[in-house]
């Protein structure tokens, strides 16, 4: 049986990976999260071949990992924009494999710099990115450009159904790149531009139209040099609650004038207000390369 650790199980995207996992014959969890009974319900609810430990994100990792042992590690705790490479490193070396949901541009762009020679000795797995964005949209690109003599421009979108529960790590990572400079492709070279700037109506196929904005995403460097992309590569996003997008797109203008804030201060209020907003949105979503 092979065991695997998810990091922040306990979590929006580790609950629902976990619950995923468990259906599998073969495979055993070890649930992780800073709260350990929260971590042992889940399990609990799951399988009787999962356990869950207390375990912050990279504190005492390595000695977990020597204790369990793990055939692979899944990352799922963020927020990346803040993110070193701590438990990448700690779980190669414990000769795991090593999976994240990163999207962060920072997080991603040195990961393999950091990690593919030891990755590589331990003859391990180290995927990083296994979300939406890189993941689905660096698939999806190839596909469509399969006959294609060359590539003009790319255009991501993603618009989640407001009904689906977000995480406090989503909303610190969220606002911690509103207003500040994001990798954008553009004219045929790596620029930089505003995130949660450029708001505009996208009419999508099955939703009508959503309000979406240039958020911060790893496609830019990833996209542009590998299809050799000749004028831009844009990755937006929208949240279905006008409010909450409308919200955002502020929140980058004020901060844009200068004005500081403490995120760690705003992710409590603004997860209470949209506790309150989601009741008035839906649960369908779309993303659109």
């Amino acid at each position: 049986m092979k065991s695997v650790m998810i990091i922040g199980a306990t979590g929006v995207f580790g609950r629902r990976l976990a619950a995923h996992l468990a259906q599998f014959e073969g495979v055993s969890l070890i649930l992780t999260s800073r709260d350990e009974t929260k971590a042992q319900v889940l399990a609990a609810s799951l399988s009787p071949n999962a356990k869950g430990i207390a375990l912050e994100r990279s504190a005492k990792l390595a000695e977990q990992l020597a204790k369990h042992r793990p055939w692979a590690v899944i990352d799922c705790s963020g927020p990346f924009q803040t993110a070193d490479y701590s438990v990448p490193l700690a779980t190669l070396k414990a000769g795991a494999h090593y999976v994240d949901l990163a999207d962060a541009s920072g997080f991603l762009s040195g990961a393999l710099l950091e990690t593919a020679e030891l990755a590589r000795n331990a003859g391990v797995v180290a995927a990083f990115g296994a979300s939406t964005t890189p993941g689905l949209s660096s698939a999806v690109v190839p596909e469509l450009a399969r006959n294609m003599q060359r590539v003009e421009s790319i255009d991501i979108a993603v618009a989640p159904g407001g009904q689906g529960e977000v995480g406090d790590a989503v909303i610190k990572a969220v606002l911690s790149y509103a207003g500040r400079p994001v990798p954008v492709w553009l004219d045929g070279k790596l620029q930089h531009a505003v995130g949660w700037s450029g708001g505009a109506s996208l009419n999508i196929e099955g939703l009508g139209k959503r309000r979406v904005a240039l958020v911060e995403t790893y496609d830019a460097e990833l996209l542009g040099p590998r299809d050799e992309v000749r004028d831009y590569v844009r990755f937006r996003a929208g949240r279905e609650a006008r409010l909450e997008q409308r919200g955002l797109e502020v929140f980058s203008w004020i901060r844009r004038l200068g004005v500081k804030f403490n995120t760690e201060q705003l992710v409590r209020p603004l997860s209470f207000v949209r506790q309150i907003v989601r009741r008035l949105t839906s649960d369908k979503g779309a993303m659109v390369v």
